[in-house]
């Protein structure tokens, strides 16, 4: 159970060594460095002038549009209808070394114009050109385009090109008609595969505002309650943070604290670890924050690191057991704590229960805290006017200011759909007026709900709301009124516009509008059931995730409906057994043999340097273990029964409806470690055959660790997981499914993190959350009241018991 505060495993402390990726890193040290510069903007699409390698100056400038881009530029023109620039070369004052430098990259320079900037720049303008001649609408699209990429930050781009960018905006915007930029929103935004790849980095607007607030000198006490969408970077924000402020990091799921140490590790900060301490004695040092140790005189490396001495810790990541023995562990040698943040992740952890183990060291922690400045970070997070109680105990024992961030950053989709796999969307949804109205309101007080809309769906009901008569009875919530730019028409603001139109229209208009969009509806897919079959070619991208409280019913069902030979499962469980009967016989055996190396002071891991020792009964052992293993069955499935291979694919997706459906990549490595485990049931051996792990409460940590492996290399077509997992699991997942057994106690805030497991990518991909109950649904869209939540962290972070 991942909420469980136990001590870290050995592999758990081994997987926070194992190095980010490059891409990671990346964004690692935009945090870190973000921190001193909130604004921190950056680009790494090269320009002409970084690709040659030569000094920027305006008759270059000029000289590099003349020589490079005004010929390809000059189809376009003629429909565009602008004077391209033109310069005289002659006049020009280009060094001589310059002009070789450029005539020597010509032939590097043809291979890699797809990559460059300006040549980028150049295809979309062609594209838009081609689109403007054809009289196809879609010409927006690429004037969008061609906007927002002029905007970006890039180092050294061409200012001539730039200008002829400006000079089409000016001709073209006038005429540009709102509704169209609305209709192809889908691509212009959503799928505007040029933004997506070629985007500024920068950090979320909630980093940047949290940053400024402990930029500020301040003698003053700092709550700050900090509500952002899941996957915007909230968890990585005390790696910046910890530039100027030491950190205490409290996570109940520990799987967000060990991400967190391996993302802190991998650009060098220095971590301490505290899991289910009672005492200081419990801290354990990172290697990088150890300041007292002996070395190892062989390797050179840290053998043994004196944990009580941590003045060089920065980020101190500890479960909620921990947190008062990580407190003053870290004020012994910080002792001004106006130096120190308590960041408190997920704060609300166990609230959707009336009692729970945690809810008292959650108030133990609350009531001795002693830390000044505390961030309690969360997407379900109560809003401040939701938790006086909380803010005044804070202000009463602190005397300090409150700060709300609370974001809702809309960059991607991850639309829901229901038990019968339709869009579901307010407008969708409810049938009565007042039903709509309160959804309606209830949004627009809770914008991350935003990220679950469809957009397309949307755009269909705007459109269908602009041109139908009487719809929209004021025509300040006509599209043209309503956008003061067309680069005012962004994903977020077209779904406020949404929200807006249904907050405004004619309620004597609604059944015929209910009516009209019911008799439109398609199903996204099949079925909702049978994701090993008919339904797993719409499962695309990347991983998913089946959430659950009976992991042992839906383990059961996809073995079922996978369809697999009855003579098959039986070859199948006849190898498992051999196997397990056979790993029972190899560690007793294995056993006895490292008795009798014991008794020799021999280590196993020389055993390979000190066979001449070995006696004869040990060698006639060896001999056997070897020959016992050498007869392990191999176990493995036919393509046919694993989900979206090819075989797969051409037995349940006959019409081909899908080109990019994801499928696992098990290594016959770690199907041999699970099948030596002998405390894992065997369904789930079977269900790793087709890509499937599960993540639940058991006694296998080996299991467990494996799946994490291939869960965070994305290997795994689907997992399996309990509802502890909600807020433990940080893997990337393109789909998910939301089980029926949830529905009856899942409150809102526990479904919204359900529903934020899915679509953690950076990168924009198919999304999905699909509900097995549509009651869940309703209960997600309506207001809820006397949210338990709200009302068990008033109760516990309270000074009074």
């Amino acid at each position: 159970m991942e909420i469980t505060q136990s001590k870290l495993t050995k592999l758990e402390w081994e997987s926070i060594e194992i190095p980010v990726s490059e891409e990671e890193k990346e964004i690692l040290l935009l945090i870190k460095n973000g921190f001193s510069d909130p604004n921190i903007n950056y680009n790494k699409t090269p320009s002409l002038f970084t690709i040659l390698k030569i000094d920027k100056s305006e008759h270059l400038d000029a000289f590099l549009f003349n020589y490079y881009l005004v010929n390809a530029l000059q189809t376009a023109n003629n429909t565009i209808g602008l004077v391209l620039p033109e310069f005289n070369e002659k006049k020009m004052v280009i060094k001589k070394m310059t002009r070789m430098k450029l005539q020597n990259s010509n032939t590097t320079l043809d291979t890699k114009k797809k990559y460059i900037y300006e040549f980028i720049i150049v295809d979309i303008i062609n594209l838009m050109a081609d689109a403007i001649q054809k009289n196809n609408d879609n010409y927006v699209t690429h004037f969008y385009t061609l906007f927002k990429m002029i905007q970006m930050n890039i180092t050294n781009k061409n200012s001539v090109l730039a200008d002829y960018c400006n000079s089409i905006f000016s001709k073209y915007q006038g005429g540009i008609d709102y509704l169209n930029v609305i209709k192809n929103g889908y691509n212009i935004i959503e799928r505007n595969q040029y933004l997506n790849k070629y985007g500024d980095i920068k950090l979320f607007d909630h980093q940047r505002r949290i940053f400024s607030i402990f930029n500020q000198p301040s003698d003053e006490a700092r709550l700050t309650l900090y509500i952002a969408p899941t996957a915007t970077g909230k968890t990585l924000t005390p790696i910046g943070l910890s530039n100027k402020y030491k950190i205490i990091f409290i996570c109940a799921a520990r799987h967000v604290g060990l991400a967190l140490a391996k993302s802190a590790i991998s650009i060098g900060k220095k971590v301490a670890l505290a899991f289910n301490c009672d005492d200081a004695s419990g801290i354990r040092l990172h290697y990088y924050a150890a300041t007292d140790y002996t070395v190892d005189w062989r390797s050179g490396g840290i053998r043994k690191v004196d944990n009580s001495v941590g003045d060089k810790v920065e980020i101190m990541i500890c479960d909620v057991k921990s947190y008062i023995s990580a407190m003053y562990y870290m004020m012994s040698f910080t002792p001004d704590t106006n130096n120190i943040i308590t960041y408190w992740d997920e704060p609300t952890i166990s609230m959707d229960e009336e009692e729970h183990e945690l809810h008292s060291l959650i108030q133990r922690n609350w009531q001795q805290n002693q830390i000044r400045n505390i961030v309690l970070s969360s997407a379900t997070l109560p809003k401040e006017e939701e938790i006086h109680e909380t803010i005044s105990d804070f202000r009463s024992r602190f005397e300090g200011d409150v700060h709300s961030i609370v974001s809702h950053d809309c960059k991607k989709s991850i639309p829901i759909t229901d038990a019968d796999c339709y869009t579901c969307l307010p407008h969708l949804l409810w049938k009565e007026s007042r039903e709509l109205v309160s959804s309606v309101q209830h949004c627009i007080q809770n914008k991350t709900l935003l990220r679950y809309f469809d957009l397309q769906s949307i755009i269909d009901f705007i459109m269908y709301a602009n041109v139908t008569e009487g719809i929209i009875t004021n025509e300040r919530y006509r599209v043209a009124n309503y956008f003061e730019s067309m680069f005012d028409i962004n994903m977020t603001n077209i779904k406020m516009y949404y929200l807006d139109i249904l907050n405004n229209i004619d309620i004597e208009q609604w059944n015929t509008i209910y009516e009209h969009f019911q008799s439109l509806k398609k199903k996204n897919y099949a079925s909702n059931t049978k994701m090993v079959t008919e339904d797993a070619h719409t499962l695309t991208d990347g991983p998913s995730i089946f959430l659950t409280e009976d992991i042992s019913k839906v383990a059961k069902v996809c073995i079922k409906t996978a369809n697999i030979p009855q003579q098959v499962m039986s070859d199948l469980n006849d190898s498992i057994a051999f196997n397990n009967k056979l790993n029972e016989e190899l560690k007793k055996l294995e056993h006895s043999f490292e008795d009798m190396l014991n008794k020799m002071d021999i280590s196993e891991d020389s055993n390979k340097m000190t066979k001449d020792r070995f006696t004869p009964e040990m060698k006639n052992l060896r001999r056997k273990i070897d020959e016992m293993r050498n007869i392990t069955k191999v176990i493995k499935l036919n393509d046919m029964f694993i989900p979206n291979r090819k075989e797969h694919l051409s037995r349940w997706n006959k019409e081909k409806t899908n080109t990019s459906p994801f499928t696992c990549d098990i290594s016959e490595h770690h199907v041999i470690k699970i099948m030596e485990l002998d405390n894992v049931n065997d369904s789930w051996k079977i269900l790793l055959l087709m890509g499937i792990g599960v993540f639940t409460e058991h006694n296998s940590i080996d299991y467990t660790e494996i799946m994490k492996e291939l869960a965070r290399e994305q290997k795994l077509f689907m997992i399996i997981a309990s509802s502890n997992y909600i807020y433990g699991t940080n893997y990337q997942f393109c789909h998910g499914y939301i089980g029926k057994d949830l529905s009856e106690k899942m409150t809102q805030e526990k479904c919204i993190q359900a529903m934020g497991r899915v679509g953690r990518n950076k990168i924009q991909q198919t999304y999905s959350v699909r509900f097995r109950d549509n009651e869940l649904i309703k209960r997600l869209l309506l207001p809820e009241e006397n949210k338990i939540e709200v009302r068990i962290m008033n109760r516990l972070f309270n000074s009074e018991d």
